[in-house]
């Protein structure tokens, strides 16, 4: 579980890196920035990969189970609210990649409140 620990704590800066408070004020610069962003989100995973997996092949089925499904987790802990931030990202980004604020109030179980 440390290593997991770690690598997700290194995984977080490599990604605090790609996410630069001005936004680009043309479209290739915003291409660019994704680009980039993408480059840094595909370090970032190979950064966590080894020691998620390491900790996957920890689990019992059971566990693995409840990792995996995010809906029957929500049934299991009678979970009624779901907390998280929303974030805006640009236009292009949204329509080429989705929201994930946009799924969670259009397909979420359970309610949500949602920050920015």
């Amino acid at each position: 579980m440390n290593d997991l620990q770690s690598a997700s704590s290194k995984a977080i800066a490599t990604m605090a890196t790609a996410c630069k408070a001005e936004m680009p004020t043309t479209t290739k610069a915003e291409l660019e920035m994704m680009d980039n962003r993408l480059e840094i989100m595909s370090q970032a995973v190979k950064t966590l990969r080894p020691a998620f997996d390491a900790f996957y092949a920890s689990l019992d089925r059971k566990q693995q189970q409840r990792l995996d499904v995010f809906g029957p987790r929500l049934e299991e802990e009678k979970a009624d609210l779901i907390v998280a931030g929303g974030y805006r990202h640009s236009r292009l980004g949204e329509w080429i990649f989705g929201g994930v604020t946009r799924e969670l109030l259009t397909a979420s179980p359970v309610c949500c409140l949602l920050s920015h």
